[in-house]
């Protein structure tokens, strides 16, 4: 039964399309994968092959690890899985936490500033 891969919008961990080349990968293993999809599976001048790119993998690579399982297989074995920003070579400054992430007092500050909005939306301080 052929079959058609997740949607190229939807997103894992902010990112779009890797879901949709990990489910063609796995679509394709078990035979299900339609057709009009295959020619450029994994292809560098396709989707996938952008994908690659970005994240700098190998798409070979990238399907043996979806094949064996991938980080749920890893998980279940008991081996260590790293969350959140670790091991990061600067400090990040392409992240912007929500006030509520940053404690109480954030926001409220927040609260506070967004109570002062017009109707419109506009700070009093916004230059005219």
């Amino acid at each position: 039964m052929s079959r058609y891969p997740k949607s190229p919008k939807e997103m894992v961990g902010g990112m779009m399309y890797l879901p949709r080349m990990l489910d063609k990968i796995r679509l394709h293993a078990k035979g299900e994968l339609g057709t009009d999809y295959q020619p450029n599976l994994g292809k560098a001048h396709a989707a996938d092959g952008t994908c690659c790119q970005f994240l700098g993998v190998d798409h070979a690579a990238v399907t043996r690890r979806v094949l064996e399982g991938g980080t749920r297989a890893w998980q279940e074995a008991g081996l260590p899985v790293e969350t959140g920003a670790t091991k990061m070579l600067d400090e990040a400054d392409d992240v912007v936490l929500k006030p509520y992430d940053k404690g109480r007092a954030a926001m409220e500050a927040y609260l506070r500033w967004e109570e002062q909005l017009d109707e419109d939306g506009q700070s009093p301080h916004a230059l005219k």
